[in-house]
């Protein structure tokens, strides 16, 4: 994004965005002209609307299919990881899964490459969903301990804690009582621990 004005209006939106405010960000969408919008700017423009999109129940795909085909053969492996994750979240409200977990890989390589490792984390927490849902419990397991480590790895603590009681819950539902068990035992060796913030950040994703 090489015109300044434009990536700072897109950025502001994704502000919005990120704070649960679509109809602001809807707001600020519909009077752009993207005429002068190079490639990547199109493409994060086109992903914007589909997150509104969305957020309002509207499973047409085609804001979401016209971002991911602008940011396809550009470098911003980052826009293009989240781009493809909402592609991914589109199926899955359609109830197509199965295209839903090929999608997901396509996002987390992307983000593999951006090195968003936070990124990667929401892909596999999404992937576990989709393979328990299909059917595939030991891939889902598995991608929620793939989880698990980097969210350790980053330090973000209450996010795993969260991740753990799915995992707990996959680990009871396969049969296994005794790895549910273990698991339940390091939530609550590791909530104990959390400072007060943490608790209540764990407390409020947890619900």
């Amino acid at each position: 994004m090489t015109n300044s004005p434009i990536c700072q209006l897109l950025s502001d939106i994704d502000k919005f965005l990120e704070s649960g405010e679509f109809a602001r960000a809807l707001d600020s969408l519909r009077p752009v002209d993207i005429s002068d919008f190079d490639q990547v700017s199109k493409g994060h423009y086109y992903l914007q609307r589909a997150q509104c999109s969305f957020a309002s129940a509207n499973y047409e795909e085609t804001d979401i299919d016209l971002a991911v085909d602008a940011l396809k053969s550009t470098s911003e492996n980052d826009l293009f990881g989240r781009a493809k994750f909402l592609k991914a979240q589109f199926k899955i409200a359609r109830g197509s899964l199965s295209e839903a977990r090929e999608i997901l890989t396509e996002s987390y390589a992307a983000y593999l490459r951006s090195g968003n490792l936070a990124g990667c984390a929401t892909v596999l927490n999404r992937l576990a969903f989709v393979s328990f849902h299909t059917g595939d419990i030991p891939a889902a397991i598995d991608s929620l301990h793939k989880c698990i480590n980097i969210y350790e790895s980053l330090g973000a603590r209450s996010k795993g804690l969260v991740v753990r009681n799915n995992l707990a819950i996959l680990q009871y539902v396969s049969g296994n009582i005794c790895a549910a068990l273990f698991v339940l035992n390091i939530i609550k060796r590791e909530y104990s621990t959390l400072s007060n913030e943490y608790k209540f950040l764990y407390k409020l994703s947890h619900g």
